[in-house]
């Protein structure tokens, strides 16, 4: 998208139309542009805030694209007062910040460990602790509703609507690949760009200027545990690729590539290609000698 800036949380735009995975809008008197996922009709009541716990790992971040330092790093169980749902992000209080994370890093229940040895111990019961082991059993909590909010349909959507996330971008325009711009300035971060009515932004990687060298496409294979991202931010929803599988690489993108995976398109992560196919050793763990395409 063509940046022109920023949402607040609560803000109201009456909506215009769809265009895959965006809303149009008109917002301070402009027709703009803002993902799905971020808005939700006016009328549907504000929920009431809830209760849940930190899963190990997970991480608090200002912008809802969860990119940029985390504003807190959460040991598991720390406790979080849910604010909003909506896809796979939610918006959470702790006692030191409030700020995005991943739904799938909170859990409902407080994980507790069980006594004892391998039996099972019946502690994933609606409403009870999750048991991963042996330690001290502690009390059940309230549960939370666990279903995550999808994205509403036009019916849905259609009528005034309301902005939930703070920092949502909003964009003038929507463009793809092929498209011709007019760049009026640039630099190693961002290109400024004249839409016939309103200037806005872009990321540099994704124009080719006049003088630019062509990238030329190379392939690689996907590196353990990679992911194959919907965002060239390498955040929010993703794929995970198999070792070896094929990775076209078509541009650099930010902090990693555009590539082809598996006939798909997507976003990686540099250090998820490999130049070389991965080659595994028998006994020892590490990778070494010349990978022989198997025969029948």
């Amino acid at each position: 998208g063509i940046l022109y800036g920023l949402a607040e949380r609560g803000m109201e735009a009456d909506y215009l139309g769809e265009e895959g995975k965006y809303v149009r809008v008109l917002l301070e008197d402009r027709e703009l542009y803002i993902e799905k996922r971020f808005v939700t009709n006016a009328e549907n009541p504000i929920p009431e805030e809830g209760t849940a716990y930190a899963k190990s790992g997970a991480e608090v971040f200002s912008s809802p694209y969860l990119t940029g330092e985390p504003l807190e790093k959460l040991k598991q169980n720390t406790p979080l007062i849910v604010i909003e749902e909506f896809g796979e992000l939610m918006l959470v209080k702790t006692e030191s910040t409030e700020g995005f994370i991943r739904a799938d890093l909170v859990s409902p229940v407080k994980i507790s460990w069980s006594g004892g040895g391998g039996g099972s111990s019946g502690g994933g019961a609606d409403g009870g602790d999750i048991s991963l082991g042996s330690r001290s059993v502690v009390r059940p909590i309230p549960d939370l509703n666990p279903s995550r909010r999808g994205t509403e349909t036009e019916e849905e959507l259609a009528g005034k609507l309301r902005i939930l996330a703070n920092g949502a971008e909003l964009y003038l325009l929507i463009v793809t690949a092929g498209d011709k711009l007019m760049v009026l300035s640039s630099d190693e971060e961002t290109c400024e760009i004249w839409t016939g009515e309103e200037t806005g932004t872009i990321p540099r990687w994704a124009i080719a200027l006049a003088g630019d060298v062509p990238f030329e496409e190379w392939k690689g294979y996907a590196a353990s545990k990679a992911r194959l991202y919907d965002s060239y931010r390498l955040a929010g929803e993703y794929e995970d690729i198999k070792v070896n599988t094929v990775i076209t690489v078509l541009l650099p993108a930010g902090q990693g590539f555009f590539v082809e995976a598996g006939g798909h398109p997507g976003y990686m992560s540099a250090s998820d290609i490999s130049e070389k196919q991965i080659v595994w050793s028998g006994g020892s763990g590490n990778s070494g000698g010349e990978w022989t395409a198997p025969v029948l």
